[in-house]
């Protein structure tokens, strides 16, 4: 125990090994939906369930024990909601790319990010962003997320003549999302920490019951043949316009997510540095294992608000992942309904963050706007960042505000502008 102590500094960071054990499995169980969601997400752009599963699993182990050992910092590694819809929704689907291409573009994004995270690039580049425009990115994903968990749940479907309609509400699996939808919303307002979890359980069981999900179709997971989906990545498309927009896009998307939550969590400068390498590496090797690239995941707070404070809290994480490879076989019997409402509370959650923005100064509040309803509209991220930016770049050429520490939005609106007239 001794060596631990040492280890993690538990004196210096006042905090105890039971302390951080515990730490470790509330930020474990308030996370572990992240493997039901996020393999259903990669599995809609082509990957095989099972392989996309592993692949969740294995990059959260890997990088929950990264940022612990080498960081020493409470924070959990995931795969994050949000860039795996664009991952799927955007890239594949609406781009046309291949999930190979994706995960290329997840490998290039990651090598981009991880000069950035080595560099002081990061701060400064998220010091550059508006912060009504780094809210109207988190809201506006919010809307998308919202919109695909209504959709793959039957509760919104698409309409030949208006554009969308109410499902019906007499089909077995729209009831079961809307009975998932209260059972997320009631569990997460009392304030379980694994409240997504024991939806997706929930439904699940309730799915099966009523003959809609088999219990008895569960597989075992082949992990050897993993070994060969492993740097299925594709770099074919590089020559393409819509690729290179994607990894612009998606750095952005990257370095915001880390460096928001890292400086909410980790006061200590060098805590904060080591932990945003480790996170840049993570998303790196995202496209190597197979999934879409990793974040700081908010729910590291759940263990922080226990009294997690030290690498062990991650590593315990880490390993309680490795634990879920025992159950995993049982992953597809899971109902697009126990998943579709924890989509729709991940988007509330992250609509939240409308209340940050300056809606009395137009100047800020128009830009915003036009983010979040270009990126609901168009079901393009990188579409509603472009509009976002430019339009802000706009009001700022418009007031003659030509500070120096705007210079790196114009930039951005310049890619951006660019990149809408290459389509």
């Amino acid at each position: 125990m001794k060596p631990l102590r040492t280890l993690f500094e538990f004196e210096k960071n006042n905090t105890t090994f039971q302390r951080e054990i515990t730490a470790g499995l509330t930020a474990f169980f308030t996370v572990a939906y992240i493997i039901v969601v996020n393999s259903s997400i990669l599995h809609d752009s082509g990957i095989n369930l099972q392989m996309a599963v592993l692949a969740t699993v294995f990059v959260s182990i890997f990088g929950c024990l990264l940022i612990g050992l080498y960081a020493n910092a409470p924070i959990v590694l995931v795969p994050g909601m949000g860039i795996n819809t664009y991952f799927t929704y955007t890239i594949v689907q609406n781009q046309g790319l291949s999930w190979q291409s994706a995960l290329g573009i997840v490998v290039i994004s990651g090598l981009i990010f991880m000069i950035v995270a080595f560099t002081s690039l990061g701060v400064k580049m998220t010091q550059a962003i508006p912060s009504s425009l780094k809210h109207a990115i988190s809201v506006g994903i919010g809307v998308l997320i919202t919109f695909i968990g209504l959709q793959k749940g039957g509760v919104v479907l698409v309409h030949p003549q208006t554009g969308l309609q109410l499902g019906n509400l007499s089909d077995p699996q729209v009831i079961l999302t809307l009975i998932g939808l209260l059972i997320a919303l009631t569990l997460f307002i009392l304030d379980l920490k694994a409240a997504f979890l024991l939806t997706i359980l929930s439904i699940t069981s309730l799915a099966a019951y009523i003959g809609i999900t088999n219990l008895s179709t569960s597989q075992s997971l082949q992990i050897s043949e993993y070994t060969s989906f492993f740097g299925s990545f594709s770099l074919k498309d590089m020559g393409k316009v819509d690729f290179w927009l994607a990894v612009f896009s998606l750095t952005l998307l990257s370095v915001f997510e880390h460096v928001g939550l890292l400086q909410g969590l980790l006061p200590n400068k060098d805590r904060f540095a080591r932990s945003l390498k480790a996170g840049s590496v993570t998303a790196m090797v995202s496209g190597l294992f197979g999934t879409s690239p990793t974040i700081s995941a908010a729910e590291s707070a759940a263990g922080t608000a226990v009294g997690g404070r030290t690498g062990l809290t991650a590593i315990t994480t880490g390993l309680a992942f490795a634990l879920t490879l025992l159950f995993l076989p049982f992953i597809n019997m899971i109902p697009n309904s126990a998943t579709s409402p924890i989509l729709v509370i991940v988007g509330a959650l992250m609509f939240q963050s409308v209340k940050e923005i300056p809606f009395h100064n137009l100047s800020e509040a128009i830009p915003a706007f036009l983010l979040i309803i270009f990126i609901g509209f168009t079901q393009s991220i990188p579409d509603g960042m472009a509009f976002g930016f430019i339009s802000y770049a706009i009001v700022r050429i418009i007031k003659k505000d030509f500070r120096k520490d705007n210079m790196v939005l114009f930039i951005i609106a310049g890619l951006f502008l660019i990149s809408l007239f290459l389509k």
